[in-house]
């Protein structure tokens, strides 16, 4: 788990099981002025949010070991956590099932401005 700072406060916690994604990505949200966390599962994600880590905004990728993002998104609306969840899924099924209620959904790949106009706008 990777975490990083910056002066806006914006917190978005990354999920995603491929560490290469998730550096990048973390990397370039960090570069356009986000705080990230990031984690390789869902329950690792848990694990954070219950030690304290209040997320504005969930990235996650929909499937994963140890926790898939779908259940990673009903344990989120279970336990009352009040914030938007952005889905990237590389199987285009995905989009179908499990991510009802989700922010946005994008299928990998994806352009990165495309990701970020979305999360300004669910920041906005």
């Amino acid at each position: 788990m990777r975490y990083s700072e910056t002066m806006d406060g914006r917190k978005i916690l990354l999920v995603d099981d491929e560490d290469d994604i998730r550096e990048i990505l973390q990397t370039r949200l960090e570069m356009s002025g986000f705080e990230v966390a990031s984690s390789p599962s869902g329950n690792e994600a848990i694990r954070l949010i219950q030690s304290g880590y209040k997320p504005n905004l969930v990235l996650s990728d929909g499937r994963m070991p140890n926790g898939d993002g779908p259940s990673l998104f009903r344990w989120l609306k279970e336990n009352s956590v009040d914030c938007p969840v952005v889905f990237m899924t590389g199987f285009t099924d995905d989009a179908e099932h499990g991510f009802s209620g989700a922010a946005a959904v994008f299928a990998k790949p994806f352009s990165f401005d495309d990701l970020l106009k979305k999360i300004e706008e669910l920041f906005s």
